[in-house]
């Protein structure tokens, strides 16, 4: 994906940010991502996934997750729901992930999660800003991809955290004393 946006001239683009039309990138299917980011939000909302310390902390959609089942199964997409699609901006992807999690975004909820390469973030509710609107990866007509820094200072910022909280395990700490 990476070459393939590179391959295409911005819309706008200054030294920390790029937007695309994602309809204009041929090997990208835009709404098969879109699918992708809301079927693994709406799934963190439904379901308490369980990793190895207990049961992870998910997210919830409120209203918005009828409307986005429905969107899963066929229906129209989500009124008040935007959907932005952002390519890691660097060719060095950080070779992490993280789960649905709470964001922050003005005048809305905002959920997000990382997966290498790519960050999807979930816009609900009637306060969307109109200009996050106008970039939504589905509902906008050119279908808008974007690539910025931030994502990796916001990435690393969520890491830098869960690393303060986190304790050695047992079995590391076993493996480490040896």
């Amino acid at each position: 994906m990476q070459d393939a946006v590179a391959a295409t001239k911005p819309i706008e683009a200054n030294e920390s940010f790029a937007y695309y039309s994602g309809a204009a990138i041929p090997a990208i299917d835009m709404d098969a991502l879109v699918y992708f980011a809301l079927s693994v939000f709406w799934r963190a909302s439904v379901h308490n996934w369980k990793n190895v310390s207990g049961y992870m902390e998910g997210i919830d959609l409120g209203p918005f997750e009828e409307t986005i089942r429905r969107f899963l199964l066929g229906d129209k997409f989500p009124p008040d729901t935007v959907v932005l699609v952002s390519v890691w901006p660097t060719k060095s992807v950080l070779p992490a992930a993280y789960t649905p999690r709470r964001g922050k975004a003005p005048g809305c909820h905002c959920f997000n999660f990382l997966i290498p390469g790519l960050e999807f973030k979930l816009l609900t509710g009637k306060g969307i800003p109109d200009n996050l609107r106008a970039m939504c990866s589905y509902a906008s007509p050119g279908k808008m991809l974007y690539s910025a820094m931030t994502v990796i200072s916001d990435t690393m910022d969520a890491f830098t955290k869960l690393l303060s909280t986190t304790r050695e395990s047992k079995g590391l700490k076993a493996m480490r004393t040896g």
